[in-house]
């Protein structure tokens, strides 16, 4: 659906919605600025050199906001669909590829960075693990960055792939230690029912806690099969 737009259009009139786009502030947004910089580095140079931030950094082109529009699709349905490809699912084709990966690599490394210092995410690693909702917004979390990276080592970009493997190595621990902690927890998930009452509130509460239990379980499956399929392509070098 993204790409009817630009299947339909000839150069010319991409050339009229790039000006169109570019004419209009509430199509900007920033791109490349914290898988350059750090976190740390974009309140910097945004209080240090505004000009060069805008200059660097801004993008405001059909390509850039189709690439953001797929990247933010592709994280949705990687986080509540069902796709093991989420991200390769959205990728363009040849108009606008370069500005999707530069996307879809910033947004990786935003969390990636994110999350290594979430000291929140440490504590639970360390500790049992309860199927919680916490517990699952981080395997969701996770899950997330596993897509993304996966993704963007199938596009065969070396450069990006190599650099995302670097950032990731923190993470990547935590993404084994919760799933392995989370499928230890979950054994069996029945042990979640707080009993036999008739009383529809305790049904309802046990329900409940059985299925945060289920889908903890399923999502740390998959995790591990990420940590899995991620090892196997960074020892043969692809």
């Amino acid at each position: 659906m993204l790409g009817q737009l630009v299947a339909m259009s000839t150069p010319d009139q991409i050339e009229v919605y790039d000006k169109i786009i570019g004419s209009k502030s509430e199509f900007s947004f920033y791109s490349g600025v914290v898988s350059t910089m750090g976190l740390e580095g974009v309140a910097q140079l945004k209080s240090q050199n505004p000009t060069g931030f805008e200059q660097g950094f801004k993008k405001n082109s059909l390509a850039w906001i189709l690439a953001l529009a797929r990247v933010e699709v592709g994280s949705t349905v990687a986080m509540y669909g069902k796709t093991q490809t989420p991200f390769a699912d959205m990728a363009p084709g040849q108009f606008g590829m370069r500005e999707y990966l530069s996307v879809l690599f910033d947004d990786l490394s935003a969390h990636i960075l994110a999350l290594s210092t979430d000291e929140d995410l440490k504590r639970i690693c360390k500790r049992t693990v309860e199927p919680d909702s916490q517990t699952l917004a981080y395997l969701r979390r996770l899950k997330l960055v596993g897509d993304m990276l996966k993704a963007v080592e199938a596009t065969g970009n070396s450069d990006y792939a190599q650099r995302a493997k670097s950032i990731d190595r923190e993470v990547g621990k935590y993404r084994k230690t919760l799933a392995t902690k989370v499928l230890v927890a979950t054994t069996d998930v029945t042990g979640y029912s707080t009993g036999q009452s008739s009383q529809s509130g305790t049904r309802n509460r046990r329900d409940t806690r059985v299925g945060s239990a289920n889908v903890c379980r399923q999502l740390a499956e998959g995790l591990v099969g990420q940590t899995r399929t991620t090892g196997r392509t960074s020892s043969t070098g692809q």
